[in-house]
């Protein structure tokens, strides 16, 4: 980890460098976010037109009508180790002859010769994602201030030392689990909620598998993933976990109305670790990579069922903690790993269909768990189909945590707001139905 002074270090370089862009286009803000390759740094930033940028490089007149100054927005700037250390003097003339001191920093055990970089790698994913609604979105912004030389400042940054992406204003699925965590029990999340996220995560799947084309997306920036004819690719995020599902906005999407307007979009990040399998297991054909995926995915739906971001951390296919169980009456029996779903009565609120879909994808035995276009088809369909008043026909004690309202109402104190103990019970439920797993 970055100690305070080389973190307020880097800050200041990277100051300088937005600071020598004509046109001030990006303004730090502030650091979001440390891992052991690198660091997240919010920014404001202005989206002007790549002719604008490099008319205000050459000094010229803008061959463009002059626009108004265009709207801030916020993105992430995520940059290396290195790059964020050492992009200047100090690593090209001095090193090693600051190691004792940068050690002192750094901890004992980091070299900047080997650090992990993983933003190129990265990048190069992203760009193959880039028309997935599913994915965060790769940010280029034309002629950046890092890859130019200034005066004072000789060493440019590399492509493969930073990035910029889109932000997400929401938090991630372990900041929403930390706020439902500092309420005296456990919240639970309404069915139709879960069912969102599912699907969400499902279609994040399927991008991985079938990824979106230009052909694909049409005149469009980005498009809602679909399964299609061809072989799935084998493509394995392997690192799918509650810090990196993050929330987007809320969106009134004319495709599909009934699926965002009230809870947020889920989509992944963090790719450094992206790779492709090339084997294949045996009944549905699915590439292990999408098997591995549909596991993963079904540890974040127990940690959202539970409440918690730790309480599946037990779950693996290689455990042998194991329960037989049908996804539908009469069916066959399967296998699954998401053993809290089954034990001791325990969610009687959760909707059947999602338990029942959920312990499949956590079945320890790849060719159990189901195809995409199989989960898919069934998460939409209940989207549309169990409402509100569908529970109170089919689950009535979960009538009215369903309710338009407290799913609104839930959203909104959960996710947008930190909740405090003082905050009534959600409005057309019951205190402890709303609140309080049993």
């Amino acid at each position: 980890m970055m100690a305070g002074a080389a973190m307020d270090r880097a800050k200041r370089r990277l100051d300088e460098y937005f600071d020598r862009d004509e046109l001030k286009r990006f303004k730090m803000e502030r650091s979001i976010g440390e891992g052991a390759s690198g660091n997240a740094w919010k920014v404001s930033y202005r989206p002007y037109t790549e002719d604008q940028v490099r008319a205000s490089i050459d000094q010229r007149p803008n061959p463009e009508p002059v626009p108004e100054v265009p709207e801030v927005q916020h993105i992430i700037l995520k940059t290396s180790k290195v790059g964020t250390l050492f992009f200047d003097d100090q690593f090209n003339k001095e090193w090693p002859g600051e190691r004792e001191d940068l050690n002192e920093e750094e901890g004992e055990d980091f070299d900047p010769y080997n650090a992990d970089d993983s933003i190129g790698h990265e990048k190069a994913w992203l760009r193959k994602f880039r028309f997935s609604k599913h994915v965060v979105k790769l940010i280029e912004p034309p002629m950046t201030p890092f890859n130019r030389i200034f005066p004072g400042l000789r060493r440019r940054m590399t492509r493969d030392d930073f990035m910029f992406l889109e932000y997400l204003e929401n938090g991630s699925m372990g900041d929403f689990l930390e706020k439902m965590m500092d309420w005296q029990g456990v919240a639970r999340i309404p069915n139709r909620m879960l069912w969102r996220c599912f699907l969400c995560l499902i279609r994040a799947c399927i991008a991985m598998a079938w990824p979106p084309t230009e052909q694909d997306a049409g005149n469009n920036t980005e498009v809602i993933e679909s399964t299609k004819d061809v072989e799935a690719r084998g493509i394995v995020h392997d690192d799918l976990h509650v810090g990196n599902v993050m929330f987007g906005p809320l969106i009134n999407d004319p495709d599909e109305p009934e699926h965002h307007a009230s809870v947020p979009m889920l989509k992944m990040i963090d790719f450094g670790r992206m790779y492709e399998r090339e084997d294949r297991p045996g009944k549905w054909n699915q590439p292990t990579g999408v098997t591995d995926n549909i596991f993963a995915i079904s540890i974040l739906m127990v940690n959202l069922i539970e409440g918690s971001s730790f309480s599946a951390y037990v779950m693996s296919p290689s455990t042998p903690n194991i329960l037989d169980f049908q996804l539908h009456p009469g069916g066959a029996t399967l296998q699954t790993t998401a053993t809290s779903l089954l034990e001791n009565g325990r969610f009687p609120l959760l909707d059947p269909l999602l338990r029942g879909y959920v312990c499949a994808c956590a079945s320890p035995h790849p060719n159990q768990r189901p195809p995409l276009a199989n989960l898919a088809t069934a998460a939409m369909a209940a989207i549309r189909n169990h409402d509100q008043a569908w529970y109170a026909a089919n689950l009535p004690d979960a009538a009215g945590d369903e309710s338009d309202d407290n799913v609104e109402w839930f959203v909104q104190n959960f996710l947008f707001s930190a909740p405090t103990m003082e905050q009534q019970a959600a409005p057309g439920g019951n205190a402890q139905n709303a609140i309080v797993l049993s």
